[in-house]
């Protein structure tokens, strides 16, 4: 746990440092802020209905905000993402479908014409337990920080627009927190059993990009890559996401969200003879497509 308070008091004392030298840095005009806010529901019902059916409510939230900072020769970015989604199918309860939780800041300090020193902060985590459902039984998959991802980093971001940024850093720390007893007494997301805490040291590449692809169509795009320097450094992880967003009117959106999870120390449940039920745990990819239709405000 050292290692996390390092971390957490090195973004501290770099932001400290930021508004040391710069005494302009509450001057408002040199700030970008925004956010968006989101509101998904959808409900089926049948009733005699031929061609057959499952009655459903769907329930699901987000948000996303950020502040940048850019005057001279420094810049500071901070985005905050916030998903959470709930299922309820026939006579059963709600079901979680969706949660995410992820905090990134970056500063960042004019080299040259496109390229800056920088240091960067990922946080990823969710809200609630999950859980695999199998007949009438459930098993705690994950929670609250289990998994929880603490990422810091120190290299070079290249910044050719506005909307286009990559980022290499040859000096990352990785953490991976499972702050649950029944997920980190059987060794989940890596870390040894019986802990709570797993450390990594590597390198990180990290790409994002935000376009309007046609008028009223914007895609929303972020990849992060890491490799273990000290375990493994060929199995790379893999983080990606992808927004597109149709804008109807003013409030109303239609969103397709993607997201696409690899990482070699997490074992994903697999159904190897395709009967419909989870028989092993494996290594493998995790895909998330999520198709809203909602309203959607933005500040």
């Amino acid at each position: 746990m050292k290692l996390i308070y390092t971390y957490l008091l090195t973004i501290i004392s770099v932001s400290n440092l930021f508004a040391q030298t710069d005494s302009t840095a509450t001057d408002t005009s040199y700030w970008d802020k925004g956010a968006t806010f989101g509101l998904q529901f959808t409900q089926s019902s049948f009733y005699q209905w031929t061609a057959g059916g499952e009655n459903a409510i769907t329930i699901a939230g987000l948000h996303k905000s950020y502040a940048k900072y850019k005057k001279g020769k420094v810049s500071w970015e901070n985005i905050l993402d916030i998903n959470y989604g709930l299922i309820q199918r026939a006579d059963e309860d709600f079901r979680k479908n969706d949660d995410r939780f992820e905090f990134n800041s970056a500063y960042g300090y004019k080299a040259s014409k496109n390229w800056y020193y920088s240091t960067s902060l990922n946080f990823r985590s969710q809200f609630a337990a999950g859980y695999l459902f199998k007949e009438d039984a459930r098993t705690k998959i994950s929670n609250l920080l289990a998994p929880g991802y603490l990422t810091l980093s120190l290299g070079m971001d290249y910044k050719p627009t506005k909307n286009l940024s990559v980022a290499i850093s040859p000096l990352a720390g990785k953490v991976t927190l499972v702050i649950d007893e029944d997920l980190n007494s059987i060794g989940s997301f890596g870390v040894d059993s019986g802990s709570v805490v797993r450390y990594e040291f590597g390198g990180l590449l990290r790409a994002a990009w935000k376009t309007n692809v046609v008028k009223n169509v914007e895609l929303d795009t972020k990849i992060q890559l890491f490799s273990n320097y000290i375990e493994d450094p060929q199995n790379i992880d893999v983080n990606w996401d992808a927004l597109v967003t149709f804008k109807v009117n003013k409030f109303l959106n239609f969103n397709i969200l993607a997201v696409l999870i690899y990482d070699h120390d997490i074992l994903v449940p697999k159904d190897t003879n395709g009967d419909g039920e989870i028989d092993r745990e494996g290594r493998g990819i995790q895909f998330k497509e999520v198709l809203a239709l909602g309203i959607t405000y933005k500040i």
